[in-house]
C-alpha cells in the first residue's frame, strides 16, 4: 500500500473513532435542556373541559428579528414581533369525547402573563379561528400569542363557555432574546 492511501485510510480511521467518541460522550452525558422555558408537566397532559379534553402538544417560543436584520425597516411587516417580546405557538389536540358535535373557538383561548399573573393576551389570528369538532373525534388546533419576553410565567386560559369556567395551564416563562430570563438582570 502506498504511504498517501495509507494516510487517507488512517484519517477516515481517525475521524470515524472522533465521531463514535463524540456520540458515546453524548449518550452518556446528554447537554442539560434549558430550564424554565416550558412546562413539562403541561406536554402531553389532558385536561377536562365540558366537550371532552384538551391536551398541549408543542410550544414554540421565537422572538423575532432583531432591529439590526431588519435594517430599520419595520413599520408595514405583518406579524413582526417587536422588541422585548416573543411569539408563543401552542399546538393543541382538542378531543370531543361528548356524544354530539361541538364549536370550538381561538376567542376562547387566552394567554396569562406578568408579574402579578393578570396581563392577558387575545391569541394572534392566525390560520383556522374555528370551528365544529364531530362527536369522538380530535382537531389540531394552532394558538399564536405575542408576550413580553420578562421572564415572568405564562399561562394558557381556556374559557369554556358551555360551563362558564377558565381552565388555566401553566406554560413556563418567557425569556430575552438572549435565553435569560429578565430575573438575572436585576428586575
Amino acid at each position: 500500500m502506498s504511504v498517501p492511501t495509507l494516510l487517507c485510510v488512517l484519517l477516515v480511521a481517525v475521524v470515524a473513532a472522533s465521531g463514535a467518541a463524540y456520540g458515546v460522550m453524548k449518550l452518556v452525558n446528554p447537554a442539560n435542556p434549558a430550564l424554565g422555558k416550558t412546562s413539562r408537566a403541561a406536554l402531553g397532559q389532558t385536561f377536562p373541559t365540558s366537550f371532552g379534553e384538551v391536551s398541549i402538544s408543542h410550544i414554540e417560543r421565537t422572538t423575532g428579528l432583531a432591529s439590526e436584520a431588519l435594517a430599520g425597516a419595520a413599520h408595514g411587516i405583518q406579524g413582526l414581533v417587536p422588541v422585548g417580546s416573543e411569539q408563543v405557538e401552542v399546538s393543541l389536540l382538542l378531543h370531543n369525547t361528548t356524544g354530539h358535535q361541538t364549536r370550538w373557538a381561538t376567542k376562547f383561548f387566552a394567554m396569562k402573563s406578568g408579574a402579578d399573573g393578570k396581563r392577558t393576551t387575545a391569541p394572534v389570528t392566525v390560520g383556522n379561528p374555528g370551528g365544529y369538532i364531530p362527536s369522538g373525534a380530535m382537531v389540531e388546533a394552532l394558538l399564536t400569542f405575542v408576550v413580553l419576553s420578562d421572564g415572568n410565567g405564562q399561562r394558557l386560559v381556556y374559557h369554556d363557555p358551555a360551563s362558564g369556567k377558565a381552565m388555566e395551564i401553566s406554560l413556563g416563562r418567557a425569556y430575552r432574546a438572549d435565553g435569560t430570563s429578565a430575573d438575572a438582570h436585576g428586575h
